[in-house]
């Protein structure tokens, strides 16, 4: 690949929004008073363009004034120091600069030329499927998980009620094996449902980031806190409408709350706090980290961290009120 195709290939999986190209060479022709072309590359529908394209355009300005400035003094500083004093090649010297100044913006000698990136993976209305999905896949998929482990909570009453739970106590198994052939149970239906989420998200070609290892452990995370807190939560509960009310509001609840449904960054900052409440918010904050900005396990280990350990207040908690009658 050419150091272009490079850049169009981060810009198309979104690694990266825009790129700015400076050819080699750029200070010295700049300061020779000589044409020269930057390139601004992006995606067509890039979130901002028109900003990115106007900073970029002020900071040339900018050195366009600058070297022009700098051209016309050294011109004219040589060709004044033979004939006057040094105060009066000062003078000279300033008002001369700003008249020349103005001379060279009239000729800019720096031009930005924008150009787009053709996306492969844009719909009918150009809109990049990387930008909705890379938030929508791993949001809905948490929240789809959360449905799953919650549900759990109206199974464990159901077989209190119905005496399973009891009978089952009485085979020749120990309290920790039943505790953990339901928590694993639990774990593994969610984690079904991550891999089927991100199995259509993955076929529809989306982009996951590039270290597989670090997103399987943001899941694995993620699943057994939601199944350490429903454990946590379902051991008081006394009937199947008590759970299932609060399955969904708790759902409905830590999904948005936590930037499942929209990213949290266009919410308040209060609410980017209160947000990081939930579970769900520290998950999305390592999706975003691998999926939109290329990152490693490093960049995500303190979601990992944050998860592992509300998972394992939630296993504490719940254990010991675990009820078998």
């Amino acid at each position: 690949f050419t150091r272009q195709e490079q850049v169009d290939e981060r810009i198309r999986t979104n690694i990266i929004e825009a790129a700015l190209i400076i050819p080699e060479g750029f200070e010295t022709a700049v300061l020779r008073g000589e044409s020269v072309e930057v390139e601004l590359r992006s995606i067509q529908a890039m979130p901002g363009q028109s900003v990115v394209e106007q900073t970029v355009l002020s900071a040339t300005q900018q050195i366009e004034g600058a070297a022009s400035a700098a051209i016309a003094g050294g011109v004219l500083s040589r060709d004044l120091a033979q004939d006057y004093s040094e105060f009066e090649i000062a003078t000279e010297v300033q008002d001369s600069i700003y008249e020349r100044a103005l001379e060279y913006w009239g000729d800019l000698p720096v031009h930005v030329r924008m150009s787009y990136v053709s996306a492969t993976d844009t719909g009918p209305m150009g809109i990049n499927l990387q930008d909705g999905f890379g938030q929508s896949v791993p949001g809905m998929g948490s929240m789809f998980v959360m449905f799953t482990i919650f549900g759990g909570m109206t199974a464990l009453i159901v077989e209190r009620q119905d005496w399973t739970l009891q009978r089952v106590i009485m085979m020749p198994i120990s309290q920790r094996q039943l505790l953990g052939g339901k928590i694993s149970g639990r774990f593994t239906l969610g984690m079904v449902q991550y891999l089927v989420v991100f199995a259509v998200g993955l076929a529809a070609g989306i982009y996951f980031g590039e270290d597989l290892l670090a997103l399987l452990l943001v899941m694995l995370s993620f699943t057994l806190c939601v199944t350490a807190l429903s454990f946590a939560i379902g051991s008081r509960l006394e009937n199947t409408a008590q759970a299932s009310g609060l399955s969904l509001l708790l759902t409905l609840t830590l999904a948005p709350l936590g930037g499942a449904w929209w990213p949290l960054e266009i919410v308040p900052e209060f609410m980017q706090v209160i947000g990081h409440i939930s579970p769900v918010a520290w998950a999305m904050d390592a999706y975003h980290i691998l999926i939109f900005q290329g990152g490693q396990l490093a960049d995500v280990w303190i979601s990992i961290a944050v998860l592992a350990g509300m998972a394992l207040v939630f296993f504490i908690l719940g254990i010991r009120q675990f009820r078998y009658a």
